[in-house]
């Protein structure tokens, strides 16, 4: 789930580049930081650890 953020992000950063947009980097900002968290305590962490994240038991 982590890595699908960081591809949006990259997505949305190079949307933003094409349409010349300062605005377009806030999805990537918020993409990639849930993307990054959510890798890095997937790789790190364990199955607790990510369904904590996203509220599952």
């Amino acid at each position: 789930m982590g890595f699908l953020f960081v591809f949006l992000s990259g997505y949305s950063a190079v949307v933003a580049i094409i349409a010349s947009e300062l605005a377009g980097f806030l999805p990537f900002l918020v993409f990639f930081l849930i993307g990054f968290i959510c890798a890095l305590v997937g790789l790190l962490g364990n199955d607790r650890a990510v369904s904590k994240i996203w509220s599952r038991k």
